[in-house]
């Protein structure tokens, strides 16, 4: 017995030599500081997010470093880095990564992204390479600004002396631009920068390509936003960008590329290589989903009016106000999402306990009526059949099996929030249910239908510093559930909020801003999802 024993540990300890995590380097071209970076990395770490990998992230900071001799020694650096880590695959960011390390690895396959200057030309691909090449939306862009100033006669992009802006410039010069006056400069010094811009007329339109590495006269990097920023308020034309963190940093607007898509395309190209498929059965892609941003502090020194049109445009809005407007809606979604935790929590345990499931009224009373007293509203104790029980009524002799949310109830799934008229009450309140089963079959239901016109009334007291700020939170109808507009409250839940109400079911994302029309004005919104409530 002793020697089966002994056998079948070393067994153990063989076989369980040979679970490796996955290991993942991701090699940057600039540093942790640098917002393009940080959005790169959340876009390859959102999508490869299985917690066994092991990740090894190495900057070669060339964007406060930019002489050739720094460049050619970080590559060496990242080199080394690679070959004690010895990754699984690894993921290039940017033109210096591969220029001057990642062309030549040859170790793991490579996954290159955000990369500007043609990769097939400049970097002699080898089999274990593919990849994202990022691509600028000029033709786009250049719309975008003649639909806003059409008095606008030529473009000037202008960008800093780096490899990416040659990769831009390079995009550019192969691009069917017509008859549309284009002329493409880069500099080194701030200096000579400042003097191109001054120059600028008002019949002209700057187009900011890449401002990562322009130097004042000492060869100190500029803080890229201050490049920004100084464009924008001394140009006589309006300036515009084809990143998302130009556009935030000053610029009107642009059709941009997002470092996160560009992150989450290199990353959804490495998860198919760990998964199996050969590299060289994938092709290199080009950006996709650009995202057209406006920043309306901006754009409101120009004094331009936007027409409804504009609703349908654009995907993002900046704007001073995101600041306060952000952290109200963070508010909000926390607050809901505590109490819905905190409701839910409580429900499941109810459903759980001996005196719920015994069906014994008598017995589910107290407990419910303890509940009833941490949350305002309804208790329900509701039978299969839709006839149901209250903390203030008993029996009401009432029935919800015609309620919407109740299929759901009877197919064992939780009502996380569903708006009704109370037949009670009479009052609008939002339910939150969970199933009681005995020996697995459902045998009745537990429940809140919830009031939150205290809640609202608080939150409507914390906007009182914030009068441009309104609030309006939807449930899963998208029918109106609180508002700092009382009376849209007031009768039918399908009573609609102009021009919100209509948008919601083509929101594409979770969170994020966009510019609607209330039938008078035009007006910037932010909304966030949330991730525990329907």
């Amino acid at each position: 017995m002793r020697k089966v024993l002994l056998i079948i540990f070393l067994f153990s300890i063989l076989f369980c030599s040979h679970i490796v995590a996955t290991k993942i380097m991701v090699v940057q071209s600039y540093d942790s500081d640098y917002s393009w970076s940080r959005e790169l990395l959340e876009g390859i770490q959102g999508v490869l997010s299985d917690p066994s990998f092991e990740w090894k992230v190495f900057y070669m900071d060339t964007r406060l470093q930019t002489s050739e001799e720094w460049k050619i020694k970080s590559g060496v650096l990242a080199s080394e880095e690679a070959s004690a880590f010895n990754p699984d695959i690894l993921i290039a960011c940017d033109d210096n990564a591969m220029e001057y390390f990642a062309k030549d690895y040859l170790d793991a396959p490579v996954i290159f992204c955000g990369v500007n200057l043609d990769p097939s030309v400049h970097y002699l691909i080898n089999a274990n390479q593919t990849g994202v090449r990022e691509t600028i939306f000029a033709n786009e862009t250049i719309s975008m600004i003649l639909e806003l100033f059409p008095e606008i006669e030529a473009f000037r992009f202008i960008g800093d002396d780096s490899e990416t802006f040659e990769g831009m410039k390079e995009q550019l010069q192969n691009l069917d631009l017509g008859d549309t006056s284009v002329e493409i400069e880069g500099f080194k010094v701030f200096e000579d920068w400042k003097e191109y811009v001054e120059d600028v007329s008002p019949s002209e339109a700057v187009v900011l390509l890449s401002v990562r590495t322009v130097e004042d006269r000492s060869g100190i990097t500029v803080n890229a936003r201050d490049v920004t920023q100084w464009t924008a308020e001394n140009s006589s034309g309006p300036v515009f960008g084809v990143s998302d963190f130009i556009v935030r940093d000053g610029a009107v607007g642009g059709v941009v590329n997002s470092g996160f898509e560009e992150g989450r395309r290199a990353a959804i190209l490495a998860s198919s290589i760990l998964s199996g498929t050969s590299v060289s059965e994938i092709e290199i892609e080009t950006s996709k989903n650009p995202k057209t941003l406006l920043n309306t502090e901006t754009l409101g020194k120009w004094n331009i009016e936007l027409n409804v049109g504009w609703t349908d445009i654009v995907d993002e809005v900046i704007s001073d106000w995101s600041i306060p407007a952000q952290s109200f809606l963070n508010l909000i979604m926390t607050s809901f999402e505590e109490r819905l935790l905190g409701i839910m929590s409580s429900l499941r345990i109810l459903a759980s306990c001996a005196e719920v499931k015994s069906g014994d009224w008598s017995l589910i009373r107290p407990l419910l009526e303890k509940f009833n007293m941490e949350y305002e509203g309804l208790a329900l104790y509701v039978l299969p059949d839709g006839g149901y029980y209250t903390v203030q009524r008993d029996w009401t002799g009432l029935n919800l099996a015609n309620r919407g949310y109740f299929p759901d109830l009877l197919e064992g799934k939780e009502v996380l929030g569903y708006q009704v008229l109370s037949r009670s009450t009479g009052k609008r309140s939002i339910v939150f249910a969970v199933p009681v089963k005995d020996d697995g079959k459902i045998s009745a239901f537990v429940g809140l239908s919830a009031f939150f016109e205290n809640w609202n009334s608080s939150l409507i007291e914390r906007l009182l510093l914030l009068p441009e700020i309104h609030f309006y939170v939807f449930d899963t109808q998208n029918s109106l559930a609180l508002t700092d507009d009382t009376a849209l409250l007031l009768g039918s839940l399908d009573y609609p909020v102009i021009g919100l109400s209509e948008r919601l079911e083509g929101l594409s994302t979770d969170d994020g801003s966009l510019i609607y029309s209330d039938g008078v004005n035009l007006n910037t919104a932010y909304f966030k999802k949330s991730t525990h409530g329907g």
